[in-house]
């Protein structure tokens, strides 16, 4: 890494003068710089809703709930090529999937009390079912037929969740910090590339600074600033302690995993220059 680069980009965040780096799970060999983290550390919460120039500058404190800012991320991603890692944990005290996206092989439904068996694409099966309670087989909405069914799936193992992109940046401020990002691998779901509602190739949005495509304001709506395609979900959101919140749509959702509703308990999210190796 370049110091003297490194130090630029470091003062520009004026709330602190050291980036965390974290070991990458379960690459071992991998180190990252941790740009965002949510999490639970007491009252008062972070708040996440807040305006252009705070996400521009970032805030927070880098060893609790914090955005680094989009001007140093700009920075750094356009002076490397990055990879980006997002690891993510729900209530349950786990970091498994409940239904991880890579790990099925094949999907049957059954609407509840029929014998009539429907097959769902397997690529796009989030597009057609909600989950409403955790169980197997898993008990969900089929929103076609607006009637409950019941999933059996054949999976593989599963592992720690999380998703991971080979290629992430963002433009710079004059491009309203538009994000690109290409490769997804993991197994939470790539809700950043979804077609409708995820981020891939959307300007950064904030309450104060409506950049979405949808007529709504979605910074506003679901209470922080994000990539917002259509107001799908984001990391962003408000920390809520009940998962199920009847306010979960705007905590911290990542719809390819745990639906749109459910709000998750731990999120980060870390980036690394390709090829950088750490000497330990």
């Amino acid at each position: 890494m370049d110091r003297r680069r490194n130090k630029t980009v470091t003062e520009y965040y004026s709330q602190t003068v050291n980036f965390q780096i974290v070991k990458l799970k379960p690459s071992c060999g991998d180190m990252a710089r941790v740009i965002h983290r949510r999490d639970d550390y007491g009252i008062p919460a972070e708040n996440f809703n807040r305006d252009w120039n705070d996400y521009k500058n970032g805030f927070g404190d880098p060893s609790k709930e914090f955005w680094l800012g989009n001007e140093n991320i700009y920075m750094l991603t356009n002076n490397d090529d990055y990879m980006l890692r997002v690891e993510l944990e729900d209530f349950d005290g786990n970091k498994r999937s409940v239904i991880p996206t890579s790990s099925i092989t094949s999907v049957t439904v059954a609407e509840a009390g029929k014998r009539s068996v429907h097959k769902i694409n397997t690529e796009h099966w989030h597009s057609h079912v909600t989950c409403l309670v955790r169980s197997h087989p898993y008990r969900c909405l089929w929103r076609r037929l607006q009637v409950p069914i019941f999933i059996g799936l054949t999976r593989q193992s599963e592992s720690a969740q999380y998703a991971q992109y080979s290629h992430f940046k963002i433009y710079s401020e004059a491009e309203y910090y538009k994000l690109e990002i290409d490769g997804y691998e993991g197994n939470a779901g790539d809700s950043l590339n979804d077609p409708w509602y995820g981020s891939n190739n959307s300007p950064f949005s904030t309450y104060n600074r409506d950049n979405d495509r949808s007529s709504l304001n979605c910074a506003s709506m679901l209470k922080g600033g994000w990539w917002w395609k259509s107001c799908g979900r984001g990391l962003n959101g408000l920390y809520l302690h009940d998962p199920q919140d009847l306010t979960a749509r705007q905590g911290i959702v990542w719809f390819r995993w745990r639906g749109w509703d459910y709000t998750l308990k731990r999120a980060s999210m870390m980036i690394k220059p390709k090829g950088l190796q750490s000497n330990t």
